[in-house]
């Protein structure tokens, strides 16, 4: 028996709606099409009709008259709708109101799956979006750029961020990203002996280094903004968790976080008696107006409870005191005024304010403060008499009206020590862009959960594929109706292409000069004659490479255990730092140094291994980020060791995926099955369907009929197993380890000789 339950719409009363005996809905599920991970192809029915019957004419509001002003069914919105056979839901999601059949007496509708659709969600928004908190940026992912916050970053047990977003979230890698200095890069020693550039105090600035950030961090804000959850093992793993990606690439500098100042006024007069004189010859001036004249504090920094400026971070700051005085004619009054902080106290000169009634006393100046302390402002007494002295909000004073205020109007932050902007750092690609790019790297399936459409399962497809169960289907086979086995070359693409962008630093352009091409990409031409168009993925990224550092005199190295990236443009001998694309890159852990080496005066012995390769050194189990297989940079230093490693992203992610498709052996299934509606309810297309004697997974159901008898036609690919490279008709080997002299190791996958 079929049921249909419907939402009012904009509410939550619910209608079964009457359905006619002769009703019949057809319903049809289909896997996203093969390799096209940003479609999601939610279940539909095809259009049935309801009767016009007082049940349906309520909930419709008795659309079919078409004279009516009063109803308010629309037929542009959406109506939650549910279809239930024999107690069993066969499909949640969104009714539509097709036609009306007004000599029939009936609805015409269909229903669509309501399969939650992230990338329509997070289309237009630009990754520093996600960052975006009531219209404005957010600063809790914010850090101050001092020498012992990047030295602290390398340990990822600790948070730097200012808003404390979790351990290891924001870094600063050591990279060379050229010297601010023109024409020179970080180097170790000098005509074979060490200690110059980075042995040095102060040669490596803290602002010439840049921040990156957990990937898995930032795919979860945005997934938190947009309001969807996820369950992964793979996003969630240890070794995903090591994984970063490059910012402020846009731009050659750093970009740290520009403060607009402060300039506060008096809410009223503050009248000082002599006695108040007397009893406190330092007294607070209460400035507590931010907002009225032209006075502002756009970045939080003053309060005017305690009357006082809060620097963010350690900051040497201009400021200015403006005050207006009034008194009586035959009072005298001599002080000074005191701006004090808990680091530094600036007094100006000596106020002597005799014969006059007004006065004005502004004092410029310059004071050192830290992070979090209270700068105040004081006017300090050194002689009165007999009557006190008003600090006027405001007065006129040689035909000039003006304000008493307190400005903070620029600031120098010592030794580097700048507040970064991880949102304005982020590289200029929409969210859309970012989880693509990802999603393509690391061919991850996408399934919404039957439950709640706006939570996720998400596991590359390999995995998912392994997840499902195994079902045998022969028994429902219509053996009265065709069955059809074809070839998959519509399914395949003539040339497959996989790979990153073009980078501007000198280790990506000489390859790009020299090779043609992309440094890791994979490619491959299809020997199918009938297969057209390319296989490409859309990628954000550049390859990341790392090398050793090197001495000022050459290309070689006095540390060979260091070994880091090299972002830099080399022209004719000159470095340049240079805006590019961002990278990704793996946090090994900390090497030791072998020198005593420096980020401002701070000095380290240890620097985080950051690399493509997710440990080093290098061992048969190493993953790569790259997506074939290049003679890498840094191969053979202590670090990267001299390990081939064959796991990159094609084989380990791709490899058996398209296996599935491009295999010699690969068939598609075309057949008739009896279904029922539990079948329907348990379909997962990564389960394992056994088909007389072959195993098949499941690509599309199409035109299941509910409470009809009809059997329903359903796709099926031949699985490939587990490998993850194609074998050959004329040759059953495969590649498995490439090895220093050049040579190839071959192994054959079904007996493991080598």
């Amino acid at each position: 028996m079929i049921r249909i339950i419907a939402n009012e719409q904009g509410g939550t009363d619910q209608t079964v709606l009457d359905v006619s005996e002769i009703t019949t809905v057809q319903i049809s599920y289909s896997v996203a099409e093969l390799g096209d991970v940003m479609s999601r192809n939610a279940p539909f029915s095809q259009t049935f009709r309801l009767p016009q019957s007082e049940r349906n004419n309520k909930f419709f509001e008795h659309y079919y008259q078409a004279n009516l002003t009063t109803a308010t069914f629309n037929a542009a919105q959406k109506t939650r709708v549910s279809i239930y056979e024999d107690g069993v839901l066969i499909l949640a999601g969104v009714l539509r109101l097709m036609e009306v059949y007004l000599d029939n007496r009936s609805y015409q509708v269909s229903v669509f799956g309501d399969a939650a659709n992230l990338f329509q969600d997070l289309k237009d928004k630009d990754l520093v979006d996600a960052f975006i908190t009531n219209g404005a940026h957010t600063t809790t992912y914010d850090y101050q750029q001092s020498a012992a916050n990047v030295i602290d970053s390398w340990t990822l047990t600790n948070d730097i961020t200012t808003g404390e977003v979790g351990d290891g979230t924001i870094i600063v890698p050591l990279i060379d990203w050229g010297k601010d200095t023109a024409g020179t890069s970080l180097y170790y020693g000098s005509d074979g002996v060490g200690g110059p550039g980075l042995g040095t105090v102060g040669f490596l600035n803290p602002t010439e280094l840049k921040p990156a950030i957990k990937l898995q961090a930032l795919i979860n804000l945005i997934f938190a903004q947009a309001g969807y959850s996820y369950t992964s093992t793979f996003l969630t793993s240890a070794t995903f968790a090591r994984i970063y990606m490059q910012l402020g690439t846009n731009s050659p500098q750093l970009s740290t976080r520009p403060y607009a100042g402060v300039n506060v006024g008096l809410s009223g007069d503050v009248s000082l008696s002599g006695a108040d004189l007397l009893a406190n010859p330092q007294q607070l001036i209460t400035f507590n107006d931010e907002s009225s004249f032209d006075f502002f504090d756009p970045d939080g920094l003053y309060n005017s409870t305690t009357h006082s400026f809060n620097p963010p971070q350690d900051m040497n700051v201009t400021f200015s005191v403006k005050l207006r005085l009034e008194k009586a004619a035959s009072d005298t009054f001599t002080g000074y005024v005191v701006v004090q902080g808990a680091t530094d106290t600036e007094t100006s000169p000596p106020i002597t304010f005799a014969t006059s009634t007004k006065a004005q006393v502004v004092f410029n100046g310059f004071i050192q403060c830290n992070a979090g302390e209270d700068v105040q402002v004081y006017l300090v007494t050194t002689g009165f008499s007999p009557g006190g002295v008003t600090i006027k909000q405001s007065n006129e004073l040689f035909g000039v009206t003006d304000q008493s205020t307190f400005e903070f109007d620029g600031y120098i932050n010592p030794e580097g020590n700048q507040q970064v902007s991880v949102p304005t750092s982020m590289p200029d690609i929409t969210q859309e862009e970012f989880l693509k790019d990802i999603i393509q790297r690391f061919n991850l399936v996408l399934e919404a959960s039957v439950d709640n459409e706006r939570h996720l399962f998400i596991e590359p497809h390999s995995d998912w594929l392994d997840a499902g169960a195994e079902q045998d289907w022969t028994g429902k086979l219509d053996l009265d109706k065709e069955r059809v086995l074809k070839p998959t070359s519509d399914k395949r693409k003539a040339i497959i292409e996989l790979g990153d962008l073009e980078g501007n630093d000198r280790g990506n352009t000489w390859w790009q000069d020299h090779q043609g091409y992309g440094y890791g990409q994979y490619r491959e031409n299809i020997e199918d004659d009938f297969a057209t168009g390319e296989l490409t993925n859309d990628p954000v990224f550049k390859p990341f490479h790392v090398q050793k550092l090197r001495a000022q005199d050459g290309d070689y190295t006095l540390l060979p255990n260091v070994v880091i990236g090299r972002q830099y443009e080399l022209d004719e001998g000159t470095f340049s730092r240079v805006a590019d694309e961002p990278f990704l890159f793996y946090h090994n852990g900390l090497k030791d140094t072998g020198a005593t080496l420096y980020v401002g005066s701070n000095s380290f012995t240890q620097y985080p291994f950051i690399s493509a390769f997710s440990e080093g050194p290098t061992t048969e189990d190493t993953e790569s980020l790259y997506w074939g297989y290049q003679y890498p940079y840094g191969f053979g230093t202590p670090p990267m060791g001299n390990e081939y490693v064959d796991q990159n992203l094609f084989r380990k992610y791709w490899g058996r995926f398209i296996n599935q498709v491009y295999s010699d052996d690969a068939r598609i299934l075309e057949a008739y099955f009896y279904l029922k509606s539990t079948d329907i309810l348990n379909l997962r297309f990564n389960d394992l369907i056994n088909v007389e004697g072959v195993h098949y997974r499941l690509l599309k159901v199409q035109g299941y009929t509910v409470n009809g008898y009809e059997t329903t036609k359903c796709t099926l690919l031949k699985d490939q197993g587990r490998l993850q490279y194609r074998v050959n008709l004329d040759c059953n080997l495969i590649p498995y380890r490439y090895y220093l002299n050049g040579t190839i190791q071959f192994i054959n996958p079904e007996t493991s000789a080598t």
